[in-house]
């Protein structure tokens, strides 16, 4: 009985797993997007066997650039095990 509940536990750890992209990935996918992060936050995440991580990403925008009110200052990023990309 006690090894069963060991390989119970085993196996929920290794169906619980998360995506392997971190914000390292994330940054550089805002960098090729014309994004200099400035603060990376976890939007939603899932578990289990098709994990995905959302983040918001916030941009810096440089202040001698002639901005509009309302343009967006974030991206969002999209990854799903170590695959990242924008989503729009």
């Amino acid at each position: 009985m006690m090894r069963f509940a060991i390989f119970l536990g085993l196996l929920a750890l290794l169906l619980a797993g998360t995506s392997f992209a971190g914000q390292a990935e994330v940054r550089d996918i805002a960098k090729q997007n014309n994004c200099i992060p400035k603060k990376i936050e976890i939007l939603r995440q899932s578990i289990g066997l098709q994990s995905d991580v959302t983040y918001k990403v916030e941009c810096n925008i440089p202040k001698a650039t002639d901005q509009r009110e309302g343009s967006p200052t974030s991206i969002t990023v999209q990854c799903q095990m170590s695959l990242c990309q924008i989503v729009r």
